[in-house]
């Protein structure tokens, strides 16, 4: 059987202290260890200007109304399901741009290497942006890892996600 090298706690036995501990921590704590997705816009900065300034805005919207996605943060606030929840700070006007690009953070899943997390990198790659994102984060990396392995490794679900789950 074909299998990927990425995995999460899933892939133990459910009765594993860390299983045990995850279950107990996402029923405790439902707004704790969502699954971060960064998309990179390298060259894009929107600096002081009002027109890139909105586009990010807009940007950051789409991708906080994505089907799974929780929140995105980026220089230009704080986003959940399609609207503005928090405006800039200077914590995160500081944090996500930079001279090389601008970088936004995606929360989402709680399961890194689930199918809902690649659900959710697989839309975040295709939603209009100001520029070619770069997306990377576990849910893209195992989309990526995916991508390698479908044409030799059939079906996916063998490989992506402990059953019964499917990708």
């Amino acid at each position: 059987m074909c299998r990927s090298p990425l995995s999460d706690e899933r892939v133990l036995p459910g009765t594993a202290p860390a299983v045990v501990a995850m279950h107990a921590v996402r029923a405790e704590f439902p707004d704790f260890g969502h699954t971060e997705l960064d998309a990179i816009l390298p060259g894009w900065v929107p600096g002081g200007n009002a027109a890139r300034s909105a586009e990010l805005d807009r940007y950051a919207r789409r991708l906080s109304a994505l089907p799974g996605a929780v929140s995105v943060r980026t220089a230009t606030g704080i986003y959940a399901h399609g609207s503005r929840t928090e405006g800039p700070s200077y914590a995160l006007a500081d944090r996500y741009p930079s001279t090389a690009g601008t970088s936004l953070a995606g929360y989402g899943p709680t399961e890194p290497f689930g199918p809902a997390g690649v659900r959710l990198a697989r839309a975040v790659r295709t939603t209009r942006a100001p520029t070619a994102p770069l997306v990377t984060g576990p849910p893209a990396r195992l989309l990526d890892v995916q991508q390698v392995m479908a044409p030799t490794c059939r079906p996916p679900s063998a490989w992506c996600c402990p059953p019964p789950s499917s990708c």
